[in-house]
């Protein structure tokens, strides 16, 4: 038999390894759409397709984007993290886009490369998992689609309304 405290520390790792989880889709879905709009870019994807059919593509990737962006910030703040580990330890200041002139510049952008491409190349080792986390998150996916569809329909009316 477990102790309230055991059950209750069980659902914390639960509801943890949860958000890590749809950390971890959400990072798939934007590394995707990164993938695509470089491809769309190129004439890889939808070559033969109209100029209207890429403009509503490139809308829906920039709106993966976009919301992507905003669900990991939220995700990483139910989580406890505020803002990249490496700068944190490099200067306990530092704002996310602005570091302090004690880290120097060169240094910093290095540093930025380098989460960018672990972010990406991480996820390239754990495909097999990626259909059963699909399968397990499907309403939170439903839901983040939802967002996206919004995003992309909100963009798409303040276009019209700036080009009146």
């Amino acid at each position: 038999m477990t102790s309230p405290a055991d059950a209750q520390y069980m659902r914390e790792l639960e509801t943890r390894c949860r958000l890590l989880e749809r950390a971890f889709l959400i990072q798939e879905k934007q590394v995707w759409s990164q993938n695509m709009l470089k491809r769309l870019e190129q004439g890889k994807f939808l070559g033969a397709s109209t100029d209207e059919e890429k403009k509503k593509t490139r809308q829906l990737l920039e709106g993966n984007l976009r919301v992507s962006r905003e669900i990991l910030d939220e995700l990483a703040l139910e989580l406890g993290y505020e803002s990249p580990t490496v700068f944190k330890l490099l200067d306990p200041e530092f704002v996310y886009g602005a570091p302090s002139d004690e880290i120097p510049q060169v240094l910093s952008e290095q540093l930025q490369k380098i989460d960018a491409r672990e972010r990406e190349s991480g996820s390239s080792h754990i495909r097999s998992m990626f259909r059963e986390l699909k399968l397990r998150h499907d309403e939170f996916l439903s839901e983040v689609q939802k967002r996206i569809r919004d995003d992309v329909d909100l963009h798409s009316l303040f276009a019209t309304l700036t080009v009146d």
